[in-house]
Formats: C-alpha cells, sequence, structure tokens
C-alpha cells in the first residue's frame, strides 16, 4: 500500500513539473514576442530617414542618339516622363537628379537637354560627381500632398563631331529628399 502511494506521489509530482514547464515555455514565448513588439514600436526613426516621395519613370530613354538640332530634337525625340509623388501631408524638399555614369564613353559636354521644353547644355546644369557619377541638378522644389511631372529629352548637340560615334552614355534618374517641418 506504501508503494502505491509512494508511486501516486511521484506520478502526481511528474505531472505537476510537466504543466509547470508548458506554462514556462507558453509564457516565455508570448513575452518574448511582446518584447520583440514593444522594441518595434520604441523605435522612432530620424526625420531625415522619413521618406513621402517616390519618383516614377515613364518611358526612359531608348533610341539611338545622333546629333540634331534642337527644333528637331523637341519634335522627334520622345519625352522621358518623371513623377514626383508625395501622397502625405509632410512637406518634402527635393531635388531631381540625372546621374551619368563615369564608365560612360559619350561625353556628357556635348549632350543638350529639354526640361518641360526649355533646351539647355546638359554642362550648363549644377552639377556634382563623385568615384562613380556625374550628377546633374534637373528641377529642385518641395511638395506636399501632390505630384509634379516634368517632361525630359536629351539628344546630342547639332556641333557634335564624328568622335562621338558609337559612343554610350549610361544614364538613370534619381530622386533626393529631406523632410520640411
Amino acid at each position: 500500500m506504501k508503494v502505491k502511494q509512494n508511486l501516486n506521489r511521484l506520478i502526481i509530482a511528474k505531472v505537476v513539473e510537466i504543466i509547470f514547464v508548458c506554462a514556462f515555455l507558453f509564457l516565455s514565448f508570448s513575452l518574448r514576442e511582446t518584447f520583440i513588439n514593444i522594441q518595434t514600436l520604441a523605435f522612432v526613426p530620424d526625420k531625415d530617414e522619413l521618406n513621402y516621395t517616390s519618383l516614377s519613370v515613364n518611358n526612359p530613354l531608348n533610341y539611338v542618339m545622333y546629333p540634331m538640332k534642337d527644333s528637331d530634337a523637341l519634335a522627334k525625340v520622345s519625352d522621358t516622363t518623371l513623377t514626383v509623388n508625395n501622397e502625405s501631408l509632410t512637406k518634402e524638399n527635393y531635388s531631381l537628379l540625372l546621374v551619368v555614369s563615369k564608365n560612360s564613353s559619350l561625353d556628357y559636354n556635348c549632350l543638350n537637354i529639354a526640361i518641360d521644353n526649355q533646351i539647355y547644355a546638359l554642362n550648363t546644369l549644377p552639377q556634382k560627381e563623385d568615384n562613380n557619377s556625374f550628377y546633374f541638378v534637373l528641377a529642385s522644389d518641395s511638395i506636399v500632398g501632390s505630384q509634379k511631372e516634368y517632361k525630359i529629352k536629351i539628344w546630342m548637340d547639332e556641333s557634335t563631331g564624328n568622335e562621338m560615334q558609337n559612343k554610350k552614355i549610361i544614364l538613370s534618374y534619381d530622386l533626393v529628399k529631406s523632410v520640411s517641418i
């Protein structure tokens, strides 16, 4: 009889131990998830990391460049439409950039650009550079709760010589932005 009571106590102790371990694991897991969620909510990004404005590029440059007159370029070259969009009520300042890779074989000094049908020599636009690229500022403005479109055309100036034949240009568009308070 005593052996039977000891065996029953041992079984009850093991069942209680199993229940305790399961409860501990369950509570640990749920507390860990709660802690992770609190950490995620507690992270507030710096105002410079907040981005409310985006850039979309429609009908990118896709043709063989050859020297042409400005009037012909305005009539024949297809527009690349750059759309700057901000759907929030937070004002952001931005600069729209044309990025020309230094791996391009075509010299950017022989290019003209039309921004909303205003013609410029590309090398007259404000410019910065780093080890890999040249950056030309196409527009600087601010935007809040709206979108702005820019029509861009790029072509070779009519005075460009034959030395630029069969050359390639590697370019892209970028948007640099900052939040206004």
